[in-house]
């Protein structure tokens, strides 16, 4: 098969030819590759354990990166995804088919892990030293909105909880 490699989008049966997905175990596997100076096809069978710097998996398929979540969907599905791919569980790692789905930004940025620099553990809540209390905070339809000032940090972390679960964030949300 004669490809040109310049901005060519895999299709699901050129996908198929070039690699293995297990939905069961979310792995990906090379099943073949090619020999760079002489362009020859050779058979193999290696899995993909390649990460981005944004902690997802990726694959480079003919000259193009891919990431592997969505890959899968393509597998899977036989088409490109329209729209981001989330991670159920949080796991970007985790790239078991039941674990993916096809959604908006607004619904994956609901289901978003606790940031690196969160300095309470509680996505949302914070101590001011200017009015010594803990304020939690929630952003909803790009508004963030004030849950309050509180003495007591369970308080907070409670008036956040109850604040997502209104609003409907997924229960994996900053856990």
């Amino acid at each position: 098969m004669k490809i040109n490699f310049d901005k060519h989008k895999v299709t699901q049966n050129e996908l198929k030819e070039w690699v293995e997905y297990n939905p069961r175990t979310g792995k990906m596997y090379r099943i073949k590759g090619v020999y760079p100076k002489s362009g020859n096809e050779y058979k193999k069978r290696t899995e993909v354990t390649g990460t981005n710097n944004r902690g997802y998996r990726w694959l480079k398929v003919f000259g193009n990166m891919y990431l592997v979540h969505r890959l899968a969907f393509l597998y899977m599905t036989g088409e490109h995804p329209t729209n981001e791919v989330d991670h159920i569980n949080g796991d970007r790692l985790d790239n078991r088919w039941k674990n993916l789905r096809q959604c908006d930004s607004f619904i994956n940025s609901r289901n978003q892990g606790i940031r690196k620099d969160c300095t309470s553990g509680v996505r949302g809540v914070t101590y001011s030293k200017n009015a010594n209390k803990w304020i939690a905070r929630i952003s909803h339809m790009g508004e963030r909105l004030s849950l309050g000032y509180f003495l007591n940090f369970d308080d907070a972390v409670n008036a956040r909880r109850k604040a997502e679960h209104d609003l409907g964030y997924h229960p994996n949300h900053a856990r």
